[in-house]
């Protein structure tokens, strides 16, 4: 939990009335609702349509409201909904694109077919791809958040948070830069769902989200500092003449 008043993390156990920092009152937690997960009372369209508005134009009200237990069904479904539409727009706009740079490199008159069966193939793989990606992700992700005590709504949590993050792929629909756009818009939803789901600061969420990319950087540059004394005793043992190599 997170005081709303200094920012500062705060005990969930036992309750706390008042907040041990900043000494102000710590109001009692509204109930938890998800339009999505709502969809029998509201309607499919509109609780999709919905929860794609409040992740990504409102995310920190969405997430505080968002339940962080009821099953990992209703937001992995999300989650697939809108990874395969963005997946199935970067095929298209890979496909659009290529036949225009096809159409200009051939002679004049010659047509360019369009190749439905990638879409056929991405409709109908892009859904197992999504449901490993997520699962994959929220589990690397919530070891990161393991790491540095972050855990504290267990993983359904973060799965959830994962998931409700993935209506940033209908960005995908903007050609050419809507993927990066999803892409980067996705990692800041990430950053505050986890933040509110799990009542921790924003700095933990941030480095938990960044560990991943940190813990690479680092092997890389290990690899490097290894790789570069190698290099250097390989070129000082090749023999040269008057200071070429030979």
């Amino acid at each position: 939990m997170v005081c709303s008043s200094c920012n500062k993390e705060i005990p969930d156990q036992p309750p706390p009335t008042f907040c041990p920092h900043c000494g102000e009152r710590i109001s009692p937690e509204p109930p938890k609702s998800c339009p999505w997960e709502e969809r029998e009372r509201l309607g499919f369209i509109t609780s999709l349509t919905s929860t794609l508005k409040g992740s990504l134009l409102k995310p920190g009200e969405f997430f505080r409201k968002m339940p962080v237990t009821g099953g990992l069904g209703s937001p992995l479904i999300y989650a697939i909904i809108w990874g395969t539409l963005g997946m199935m727009f970067g095929v298209i706009w890979q496909i659009l694109f290529g036949g225009v740079l096809e159409m200009i490199a051939q002679p004049l008159g010659t047509k360019t077919e369009f190749r439905s069966d990638y879409l056929l193939a991405i409709a109908v793989l892009s859904p197992l791809i999504v449901i490993i990606s997520i699962f994959i992700g929220s589990g690397i992700l919530h070891l990161c958040l393991m790491l540095i005590g972050g855990n504290r709504k267990g993983f359904e949590a973060t799965f959830r948070v994962v998931s409700y993050s993935y209506g940033a792929q209908v960005f995908s629909a903007i050609p050419v830069c809507g993927g990066i756009i999803g892409a980067i818009w996705m990692i800041v939803i990430e950053i505050i769902g986890l933040k509110e789901a799990h009542g921790i600061s924003g700095g933990k969420a941030t480095l938990a989200v960044f560990l991943p990319l940190i813990f690479c950087c680092i092997l890389i540059a290990v690899f490097i500092a290894m790789l570069i004394p190698i290099i250097i005793g390989a070129l000082g043992s090749i023999p040269t003449i008057k200071g070429f190599p030979i």
